[in-house]
């Protein structure tokens, strides 16, 4: 039964970026648990996502746009529109699911609308929910029919729901624990492989930098917006340089998305005298080059909902920094594998910095202990097995 059952992901989205990026991971990973038979279904124009899923073997079907439940807040006429575009996917859901006869549907985002679900459980199919986010806090989108609804009619309509950390979780379920049997959370594997340098290439890349450190870089990634708050680390680095004495240092922001946040941070920048020091750029396809050139990897997002880039630092040879918010003080153990600061202490963000850069020494064997230590909590053969044993009930 299991090496012959059928599995078919239900994608909000057609890119790489977000819950898109861990389908593909979490296919890659059931694929090297023997679960040959998988389906994707998305809409059409995405090409390089689905150039990424061809060369895994998966097989893809096209379906008219999906439309989120989540997003701008909606008027009632629009809520109509909104509502007869979700019965129309359904209807197409509900004969694909009889030609293909899926053994699992799995929904993969909590912006999906209930129509794969519900027509999931008309064909008796197992359904399976895959959160990856938060929703509001982390993107800023308004429910629809409100979080408590929503989260219910995921409870009604799914076998089985994974989370992608305990802090995504608790955003939804707040019961008591252990956590019922149909909910489970599931770290990502977070494979490298998007970096398009060879392993062993990226590796020797990764440990030369430690080697007669003359600039220290230090690297954000991620969209600049109020969630993600950058303004903490240029904050932190204007009293690395004022209140440390230290100016042999880079910050690379990179992200950038045009806007109100974007514009406070290049004032900011400006307001401290830091355009020597700092460099805010749009986000690039192959971002190897920032990864393995980096001493220190900076995470400040206030609502992780976990953290993918939080475990490329580590698996790229850095040195981690990351606020206790959120999913990523479940990634960071403090002074063991990172570090942690406090939101809004600025002063102890940039004595952390300091620390690392006053000792070369310890913080190149720090980096390295975590690139080779990380691999064991985080990678393609665990996910697929937590994943393929709570579909299967194991």
């Amino acid at each position: 039964m299991q090496t012959n059952s059928r599995f078919v992901f239900v994608s909000h989205g057609n890119t790489t970026n977000g819950a898109e990026l861990c389908l593909i991971e979490t296919v890659k990973a059931l694929k090297l648990q023997g679960c040959d038979d998988i389906w994707v279904l998305l809409k059409s124009g995405g090409a390089h996502m689905e150039k990424l899923l061809s060369e895994n073997g998966v097989s893809i079907r096209h379906v008219a746009n999906n439309p989120r439940w989540l997003g701008n807040k909606l008027g009632w006429m629009q809520k109509l529109r909104w509502l007869k575009s979700t019965i129309s996917i359904f209807v197409q859901f509900v004969k694909l699911f009889r030609e293909l006869k899926p053994d699992f549907v799995i929904t993969n985002s909590v912006v999906c609308n209930p129509a794969s679900g519900l027509a999931a459980k008309l064909m008796r199919s197992t359904h399976v929910w895959y959160i990856h986010e938060l929703g509001d806090k982390d993107h800023g989108y308004h429910y629809y029919f409100g979080k408590k609804l929503t989260w219910n009619v995921i409870k009604l309509l799914s076998d089985r729901i994974i989370f992608n950390s305990r802090f995504t979780m608790e955003h939804f379920h707040k019961e008591s624990k252990p956590t019922p049997k149909k909910i489970k959370i599931i770290y990502y594997a977070v494979p490298i492989d998007r970096f398009k340098i060879s392993d062993n290439r990226f590796d020797e890349i990764a440990s030369s930098k430690w080697k007669g450190i003359e600039l220290w870089k230090i690297l954000v990634s991620g969209r600049t917006s109020a969630g993600k708050g950058q303004e903490d680390i240029i904050n932190a680095v204007e009293m690395l340089k004022s209140v440390h004495g230290i100016s042999n240092f880079h910050l690379t922001v990179l992200g950038k998305v045009d806007g109100p946040y974007y514009e406070k941070l290049k004032s900011l920048v400006n307001k401290h005298s830091l355009n020597g020091h700092v460099t805010i750029l749009p986000f690039v396809d192959d971002p190897s080059k920032f990864y393995s050139e980096a001493h220190v990897g900076v995470t400040t997002s206030r609502n992780e909902a976990f953290g993918r880039i939080t475990v490329e630092y580590m698996k790229s040879n850095m040195v981690v920094i990351g606020a206790n918010a959120g999913a990523t003080s479940e990634i960071v153990m403090d002074g063991m594998n990172g570090f942690l600061y406090e939101l809004g202490d600025i002063a102890h963000f940039a004595k952390i910095i300091a620390k690392i850069m006053h000792d070369v020494v310890r913080s190149t064997e720090f980096a390295s202990m975590t690139m080779h230590t990380v691999e064991q909590r985080f990678n393609l053969a665990i996910h697929g097995a937590e994943v393929k044993s709570f579909l299967f009930n194991d």
